[in-house]
C-alpha cells in the first residue's frame, strides 16, 4: 500500500480544463475530507463515487485538455484513485468499534466496486465477524463464498469455509476450503504492515485451523490416512487449545484404531488407544465417546492374538 500511495503521489493532480477531470478530483477530495472525519456512511459514498469516476476516466477516451504525453499520466493517477478508494472501504471497514451492520455494508461496497481488490484482506476479518453477529454461520458462509469467488486465496474466508462447512454436515467442501488455506499459508510471504512476531502469530493460526479442519473432515469422510495426517500436523500448533486438543486426540484414535484393523498392525491399536486417553483425560464433548474407545481398545489388546 505504501508503494501505491508514493506512486500515486509522485503524479501530482493536473490542472484541466475538463468539468469531467475535475469531477473526479473534487470527488476525490470529499473522500479524503470523510476519512478525515471519520464517517463511515461518507467514506462508503464517496468511496464508491470516486471508484466508479477513476474507472471512467482511466478506460474512456481522452479529455479534452490533455496532451498526449500528459494523458497517460492521468490515466495512471485515475487508476491509482480507484485503487485508494478500495483501500479507504476496507481500512474503514476494519476500524475497530464500528457497528457490525456498518462493517457489512462497507466491505460489501468494497466487493462491489472490485471483487478482486488487492485490500479485501484489510477487511475480511472484521467483515465475517460482524456476519457471524448478524446471522450466525449461516450468513458467515454467504459472505466468506462472495470473498473467494474474487479472492480464491483469502485466508480468513478459507477458514471461515472450513470451520463453518464442518459444522453444516458438509465435510466434503470443508476439506477441500481447509487443505487450500494450508496450501495458501505454507507460500504466503508476510504482508506489508505486519511485524514478523504478527505474521508468525497469523500464519500458526491460519496452519493449525486448516490442518484441524482437513483432520476431521478426513475423519468424518472416513479416509483415515488423511484425518491422521493433518490431525498430526495440527497437534503442535493447537497445543493448550482444549477445544481443539480434546476432538483432535479423540478423532486421532479413530483414525489409528480403523487404520489397524486395515493394516492389522497392533502398533496402530495401541498409538490409537494413547490418543483416545489423551482425549478422555480433557473436559469438553469427545470425552465420554474417548472413555468407551479406551475400554473397546484396551479389551482388544488384551485378547490374544489370532494367527492364521
Amino acid at each position: 500500500m505504501k508503494t501505491a500511495i508514493l506512486a500515486l503521489g509522485a503524479l501530482s493532480l493536473f490542472l484541466v480544463a475538463s468539468a469531467s477531470a475535475n469531477e473526479l478530483d473534487d470527488t476525490y477530495q470529499k473522500l479524503k475530507d470523510a476519512q478525515a472525519a471519520k464517517d463511515p456512511d461518507a467514506v462508503k459514498k464517496w468511496a464508491v463515487e470516486t471508484a466508479k469516476m477513476a474507472k471512467a476516466e482511466a478506460t474512456g477516451p481522452k479529455l479534452d485538455g490533455f496532451s498526449e504525453e500528459d494523458w497517460p499520466k492521468r490515466v495512471d493517477y485515475a487508476k491509482g484513485v480507484g485503487t485508494l478508494s478500495e483501500y479507504a472501504l476496507a481500512t474503514t471497514a476494519a476500524q475497530a468499534g464500528l457497528a457490525p451492520a456498518k462493517v457489512v455494508e462497507l466491505t460489501e461496497a468494497l466487493l462491489a466496486v472490485n471483487p478482486k481488490s488487492t485490500y479485501l484482506g484489510l477487511a475480511s476479518n472484521a467483515y465475517l465477524g460482524a456476519l457471524g453477529k448478524m446471522g450466525g454461520a449461516d450468513k458467515q458462509i454467504e459472505g466468506a463464498t462472495k470473498i473467494v469467488g474474487g479472492s480464491p486465496n483469502e485466508e480468513y474466508a478459507l477458514m471461515t469455509l472450513a470451520d463453518n462447512l464442518i459444522s453444516k454436515g458438509r465435510s466434503d467442501q470443508a476439506y477441500t476450503y481447509a487443505t487450500r488455506l494450508v496450501t495458501v499459508m505454507k507460500s504466503k510471504a508476510k504482508p506489508e504492515g505486519y511485524s514478523d512476531e504478527e505474521w508468525n502469530r497469523v500464519k500458526s493460526t491460519m496452519l493449525s485451523r486448516g490442518y484441524y479442519d482437513a483432520g476431521v473432515a478426513g475423519c468424518v469422510r472416513q479416509i483415515w490416512k488423511d484425518c491422521d495426517t493433518n490431525l498430526r500436523a495440527a497437534l503442535p500448533m493447537i497445543s493448550g487449545q482444549t477445544a481443539m486438543t480434546g476432538p483432535a486426540y479423540f478423532y486421532l484414535g479413530v483414525a489409528n484404531y480403523q487404520l489397524s484393523k486395515i493394516t492389522t498392525d497392533r502398533t496402530k491399536l495401541q498409538e490409537a488407544l494413547k490418543f483416545e486417553q489423551q482425549s478422555a483425560a480433557i473436559a469438553g464433548p469427545m470425552q465420554g465417546q474417548a472413555s468407551q474407545y479406551v475400554t473397546v481398545m484396551q479389551n482388544e489388546l488384551k485378547a490374544p492374538v489370532v494367527r492364521r
